[in-house]
């Protein structure tokens, strides 16, 4: 099976490079392209489609959390995180700054391979609440293109992790969700996601949402969260 997905590998280490190329390939992705460095990775960012960024944090020069920090704040492009250090912090910060999910070194070919699959099906994941736009607290979300227009008529682009949290809330809006609940709707059963990275999660979204003071998405003691508003289709979502 072909995937046309343009998948991006930034990594220092050329024998690190050359395997994960040739394993992706060999899995059907046809469409791959490498960096060895921060430089490397904007060039291709800022002139590539690319569909997914697999990110080392430890790089010459600019690291992979500066690369994640510029990368959020210019699209949603999925970002895999790689790193040898098994700090709690390094993950809790890569995840603040908008990754989709972050892998420790060394890690079995096949499970990266099932972490890029895992994190392309939440980037193509509209199905999850339908096409339609909808619009809850004063915030319009555009289903589509994976947006919200909040309060203060500012347009956000949510990363697929923001959006499958979102719509999952949305779905089952008035209703409290674990932080189980939510860590299998966002990485899956098979998927590592701590009660920590899910908090870190919630109050990223919130403040994606502009929801500071935790009245949209509100906390359920000793059970999780909750999105008690009331969800409104809107039938255009062109709306500034």
């Amino acid at each position: 099976m072909d995937h046309k997905q343009h998948l991006l590998i930034v990594d220092d280490d050329l024998e690190i490079r050359e395997l994960l190329h040739q394993f992706l390939a060999s899995n059907g992705f046809i469409n791959i392209s490498t960096a060895a460095d921060g430089k490397q990775a904007r060039a291709l960012l800022e002139k590539q489609n690319i569909d997914l960024v697999i990110l080392d944090i430890m790089l010459p020069g600019e690291d992979g959390f500066s690369i994640a920090k510029w990368l959020r704040e210019e699209s949603a492009i999925p970002i895999l995180m790689l790193s040898a250090r098994i700090e709690t912090n390094d993950r809790i910060h890569g995840l603040e700054l908008g990754a989709d999910d972050y892998l420790t070194k060394p890690f079995e070919p096949e499970e990266l391979l099932a972490r890029i699959h895992a994190i392309l099906r939440r980037t193509n994941c509209n199905e999850v609440v339908g096409l339609q736009s909808l619009k809850f607290s004063g915030i319009k979300l555009i289903m589509p293109e994976r947006s919200i227009i909040r309060k203060d008529r500012q347009k956000i682009v949510l990363t697929s992790a923001e959006f499958k949290m979102l719509a999952l809330f949305v779905e089952n809006h008035n209703q409290p969700l674990s932080r189980t609940q939510l860590a299998e709707g966002i990485g899956g059963k098979t998927m590592s996601v701590s009660a920590r990275a899910i908090d870190v999660q919630i109050s990223r979204l919130r403040s994606r949402l502009g929801d500071h003071n935790g009245s949209i998405i509100q906390t359920v003691r000793n059970e999780g969260y909750i999105l008690t508003a009331k969800i409104t289709p809107i039938k255009t979502h062109v709306e500034s």
